[in-house]
């Protein structure tokens, strides 16, 4: 069993028949207060507090934050209702932070409601599965004609916050967002600006809401309106924010805050740092204003980044295997570090939502 301790009780992981559960036990470890079942596959193997006092489980598939509605503190919990220990509504639904890949050629996915789609390498094609990993059918973009478009090469999958996927296709220098069925909503590149601009080779992508960001390894940023895009774009060189060779982006969607991992000139050296997007009142006043002081990692290939609620989760690559960092939303202070086993490095990280058991 795995153990964690508050100020309020402790928390005891078992595995049984029916699965792993969670032991919520009085803080002289007298009684059970309460015990929650979990919906996953296999065993915990740690646990830990995350930033507001949210609770990380360590499995075999990644590292997962429960959510109930009366919380995971065994004594905040009113033991008046014997049916929170029976009733399967008490089960966690489960946010699964790292999921494996169905198939060693995909390097990108992105998780929509209770799909995921994984983009395959060499073919380009991107497949869509259900939260269970059964594969449904495969993404094929279309026009306003309804007609595919063409010689698309996909090189990165997101998803935007308005439910609509990203797909980042660097060798065309462009970005597509499409409904989740494959309708085109609207196309970044090859020209970014009505005057010709041609768009630098794009490499990773991020909704805020009301932006669509793009990093350029060579240029910088490229900022679009998600509602006007024809309407409202600028760019943010990197020299003018003190970024390098940005290569991987994220969204604290509590803070508002622009996450960027960047690449040094030193072999394998990369650095994380966190921004707020200022918008100028007149063109090409756009700015990024740098919150706190960046944080280095070294990593054998390019990490792979993801925001959680005030959070964020990266992947880096060592000669054995993969590394989990956990970091704080804000500061990017080191919390916790999972050990990912397996021959090939963390192609990409991605929410999907768990389906209950």
């Amino acid at each position: 069993p795995c153990v964690l301790a508050s100020d309020e009780g402790i928390l005891v992981s078992v595995l049984t028949d029916e699965g792993p559960r969670i032991l919520c036990l009085s803080s002289d470890c007298s009684s059970i207060v309460r015990m929650v079942r979990l919906s996953l596959a296999g065993a915990v193997r740690d646990m830990c507090w995350l930033p507001d006092s949210q609770l990380g489980v360590c499995c075999d598939g990644g590292l997962c934050a429960p959510r109930t509605a009366g919380g995971l503190h065994p004594e905040k919990i009113e033991d008046t209702d014997a049916s929170h220990s029976d009733s399967p509504s008490a089960a966690i639904a489960s946010l699964v932070l790292l999921t494996l890949a169905t198939s060693k050629l995909a390097v990108s996915a992105g998780g929509l409601a209770d799909r995921c789609f994984i983009l395959e390498q060499p073919s380009g094609a991107i497949r869509v599965y259900d939260s269970r990993g059964s594969q449904i059918g495969r993404l094929t973009v279309t026009g306003p004609a309804d007609e595919a478009i063409r010689n698309l090469r996909p090189h990165r999958v997101r998803i935007c916050k308005q439910r609509r996927v990203v797909i980042v296709d660097r060798a065309n220098c462009s970005v597509l967002v499409c409904e989740s069925d494959g309708s085109l909503s609207f196309r970044v590149g090859p020209n970014f600006a009505n005057d010709g601009q041609p768009m630098t080779a794009p490499e990773d992508a991020v909704s805020t809401g009301l932006l669509l960001a793009i990093c350029s390894p060579e240029f910088g940023l490229y900022l679009v309106s998600l509602s006007e895009p024809d309407a409202w774009r600028t760019t943010v060189r990197k020299g003018r924010c003190g970024l390098v060779c940005p290569v991987r982006l994220g969204w604290l969607a509590s803070r508002k805050w622009l996450v960027v991992a960047d690449e040094t000139p030193n072999s394998n050296q990369y650095r994380l740092l966190e921004f707020v997007i200022k918008i100028g009142n007149k063109s090409g006043g756009e700015q990024l204003a740098p919150q706190g002081s960046p944080f280095a990692v070294q990593s054998l290939s390019r990490p792979s980044l993801l925001c959680g609620d005030d959070f964020v989760v990266l992947a880096i690559a060592e000669s054995v295997a993969s590394r989990l960092l956990l970091l704080t939303g804000s500061g990017l202070r080191l919390i916790s570090q999972f050990h990912v086993s397996g021959e090939d490095p963390i192609a990409d990280l991605f929410w999907l939502k768990q389906p209950r058991q």
